[in-house]
């Protein structure tokens, strides 16, 4: 509706009442109703906010791409598309932008009436009747994000043509807003229930389906792990969190770890959370650093038991008050074995604890799988056998990076293994099939060039990995069925069957007997000798000096700086004191 004053944003709903009962007499005259309930997005700015470079342009009633109200309604239109109330989905839906300070009255309704915040831009969701009109049962609640991200995103918008427009959707920012807007949606429409059923039942709202948001029951813990390095399990993790957003979770009810790792540097989905406002711990507690494994073996590290002991409290300290972690695997199933730690080991280790006892019930796998048919079939197979064979449930699997066209295209691909699951591994599922999406493979390389800007237009390759995300977030959430993977991995948790051993080894097992020699010290001819366990920075000046690749300290920061190579010898990390906690 453009601009608005803030008397009339006051009068919306009946507004959108007549507009939409005028419309409905138009397509058939014969079946009209008054609208129970509407949801407006209101932007509410000061004189003083300036959405264009050198301007302040006030829109009209028939709004553009270069209004701020044609971004934000895409936002409202995907937040309550995805509500699960029919009514949320099918009512009026309206954006209008007030400017709080035209004059006294503007002034006056907007902050006695509407309760404008101090700082602006702001953005208020009101539902359900018209505000301050006495008798009348609108709810007005204010989106929970910050002036100064609203205002650049309004800007990005306003600058942009009807070219550009998808553009503006792909702004870092726009996801963010929609998680925002979602979550403030979810609180209106629980108030408007509560309202409706107390009073005069005129909302047809049902309750919300808060088992997998709210209430008492524990994270639910879902192991993300692939055929291969570089299949795109922490693409996945980025998947199923954004679609999580995009279903209503809440950023703080959702959580991302990754307790074992090779790669030390900056991951895209890290990146997201810290955008979006979710927990993460990117760099989890076991981490394969240059020389690791031969100083594991001399006995000069944390034992198998402390190394899983320590993974498995990581994911519990940050699964407290979650409702879904995602847990990132490393590499391919069996990477750390030769530790006793490889992907069923640690996905065993930070399972949920059974009433509090040293039993786990093991964290539920979902496999990245490859583009294809056989191999991909044959692939899922083995390394869905390799987690099965130590008592870890799989739950089946999504296969990326897909071809739209050809011979192996995603739904040629689709129909086979669908086909397959369907007869030989029924008690699996192929949750979904995501297409090739350009430029997600380099998101790596741009997250770590953060400072860069490209083509000179200002814009940093951190905020073009954003971008990338988005795209892909979107295609996941198209082609992946995310409810039915929290409900399997519900399930598979709930059975309470496969519980494992917290210390992650049996205390007969061959590594836990030899490890436990050594930890405990050899018979040397004149007695006992101790091993001395060694600091990162000192099991990786042995490798250095053994002839591993690595960098000079920098003296003048006090920062080490540690090359790791990708698989193709190309990309180079950097990582600093922070990450390796080894400043001594």
């Amino acid at each position: 509706r453009g601009e608005l004053s803030a008397t009339d944003a006051c009068s919306l709903h009946t507004h959108l009442a007549v507009d939409h009962t005028g419309q409905q007499k138009k397509a058939a005259p014969s079946s009209t109703s008054t609208p129970d309930t509407s949801v407006s997005l209101l932007l509410l700015r000061g004189s003083w906010n300036l959405l264009c470079k050198g301007t302040n342009s006030t829109p009209g009633p028939n709004t553009s791409a270069r209004d701020p109200c044609h971004a934000l309604s895409s936002i409202l239109y995907a937040a309550c598309g995805s509500s699960p109330h029919e009514t949320i989905r099918t009512c009026p839906l309206s954006v209008a932008s007030i400017t709080v300070d035209v004059d006294d009255a503007a002034e006056d309704a907007a902050i006695d009436v509407l309760g404008a915040p101090p700082n602006l831009p702001a953005l208020a969701l009101v539902a359900g009747g018209d505000i301050g009109s006495g008798g009348d049962k609108g709810t007005i609640r204010y989106v929970d994000i910050d002036h100064t991200v609203l205002l650049s995103f309004l800007r990005s918008a306003a600058v942009a043509s009807e070219a550009d427009g998808e553009l503006v959707e792909r702004h870092h920012e726009y996801d963010r807003i929609g998680v925002a807007v979602s979550h403030t949606l979810k609180k209106v429409t629980d108030e408007l229930y509560l309202a409706g059923a107390g009073n005069k039942g005129t909302f047809s709202i049902q309750p919300m389906d808060t088992d997998d948001v709210d209430g008492d029951e524990p994270a639910v813990r879902i192991f993300i792990a692939g055929d291969r390095s570089q299949v795109g399990k922490s693409s996945v993790c980025l998947g199923l969190i954004g679609s999580l957003l995009k279903m209503g979770y809440p950023p703080s009810s959702l959580a991302y770890i990754k307790p074992a790792t090779q790669c030390e540097a900056t991951q895209l989905v890290a990146q997201y959370c810290d955008k979006v406002g979710v927990p993460n711990r990117p760099i989890g507690p076991v981490v394969y650093y240059k020389g690791f494994t031969r100083a594991f073996l001399a006995g000069e590290t944390e034992d198998t038991t402390l190394l899983l002991a320590e993974a498995g409290r990581s994911v519990d300290n940050i699964a407290q008050g979650r409702r879904v972690v995602i847990v990132d695997g490393v590499g391919y199933p069996a990477v750390g074995s030769i530790c006793g730690t490889d992907n069923a080991a640690v996905a065993a280790a930070c399972g949920r604890m059974i009433d509090g006892s040293k039993s786990r019930v093991p964290v539920p796998v979902l496999l990245v799988g490859k583009s294809g048919v056989g191999d991909a079939v044959d692939s899922f197979n083995l390394n869905a056998t390799y987690f099965e064979s130590k008592k870890v449930p799989v739950l089946g699997s999504v296969f990326n990076r897909l071809p739209l066209e050809g011979f192996y295209s995603l739904e040629n691909c689709k129909k086979a293994i669908e086909l397959y699951f369907e007869q030989y591994q029924p008690d699996k599922q192929p949750f979904g099939f995501i297409p090739e999406v350009q430029g997600i493979s380099n998101s790596r390389k741009e997250t770590n060039e953060g400072g860069a800007m490209e083509n000179g237009d200002g814009r940093s390759q951190l905020d073009i990995a954003m971008d990338h995300a988005g795209q892909f977030i979107e295609a996941f959430a198209k082609y992946v069925d995310v409810a039915a993977i929290i409900s399997a991995a519900k399930e598979a948790t709930n059975c309470g069957n496969l519980a494992t051993n917290y210390d992650g080894a049996d205390d007969d097992s061959p590594r836990a007997t030899k490890r436990a020699r050594t930890d405990q010290g050899w018979n040397i001819s004149s007695g006992a000798s101790q091993h001395i366990r060694l600091s990162r920075a000192q099991i990786e000046e042995v490798a250095k000096s053994a002839g591993a690749e690595v960098d000079e300290a920098r003296s003048s920061s006090n920062i080490l700086v540690w090359r790791r190579y990708a698989p193709d010898n190309t990309s180079e990390y950097d990582l600093g004191n922070d990450d390796l906690n080894c400043c001594e």
